[in-house]
């Protein structure tokens, strides 16, 4: 191949090798990492139940959504107040607590709405009890407002990445089946220091790595790809004499 013809190859390498940089992970040494693990939700005539979707082990049901208080082991304050409600040993003219951030709870195996009985001598609070489909059917986010990284998420399980995702910790139902998506674990980097919080299984060294990687392909790609277009354009691949 004649001098001329080779500086062409060398552009359009150097060219396409910089334009793959848009679809690289990036530079990423100082960035956060997330990750996020995919549950599946199911509900019957026993209860409430979660599973991961990668290792089929049972999942916590605390963090699934924030919009139903009570699932899980751990009871919150707010739970508990909302328990003695329904037990009877509180009564109330008005919200033992704030339920903005709540719709539903989930007191002895079903689901109740937060609601208000009117009497002679006054409203109080009470609970309407709800069927676990009508719940889950009223608070799940659409499958169709997912993200692609979400949507990654929930077809292989888990995911590493950059990003934080918008609907974590939210029930989402995508072709019928109810799933949430969990951050169970955090790599953040501050100043001259950073802090890792995971389940010790590992995650902050595979985050370090992650992050190492990527940059330093990223960086690969472009010195290359400078490299090349630079030997392409001192080749003269347009007007030898």
């Amino acid at each position: 191949m004649n001098r001329p013809g080779r500086a062409v190859l060398y552009v359009l390498a150097g060219v396409a090798l910089l334009a793959s940089t848009f679809v690289l992970p990036g530079w990423h040494l100082d960035d956060d990492v997330y990750r996020y693990e995919a549950v599946e939700v199911s509900h019957d005539g026993a209860g409430v139940t979660a599973h991961y979707v990668e290792t089929g082990a049972d999942a916590p049901l605390s963090d699934i959504d924030q919009n139903l208080l009570c699932l899980g082991s751990i009871p919150s304050r707010q739970c508990e107040l909302e328990y003695a409600l329904f037990e009877g040993e509180i009564e109330t003219r008005t919200s033992p607590v704030d339920n903005s951030r709540y719709q539903y709870v989930y007191l002895d195996g079903h689901f109740y709405e937060p609601t208000y009985v009117e009497r002679a001598n006054g409203t109080f609070m009470t609970h309407e009890r709800v069927p676990a489909e009508n719940v889950f059917g009223a608070v799940a986010v659409s499958g169709a407002r997912l993200s692609a990284d979400e949507r990654r998420v929930i077809r292989s399980g888990s995911m590493l990445t950059y990003r934080q995702l918008e609907h974590a910790n939210h029930l989402v139902e995508v072709d019928g089946e109810y799933y949430a998506i969990l951050r169970d674990a955090t790599r953040r980097d501050v100043g001259d220091g950073g802090t890792c919080v995971s389940d010790g299984d590992g995650f902050c060294q595979t985050a370090n790595r992650k992050r190492w990687t990527d940059s330093l392909l990223t960086a690969a790609v472009v010195v290359a790809g400078l490299g090349a277009l630079l030997a392409g354009l001192r080749r003269r691949p347009f007007g030898d004499e």
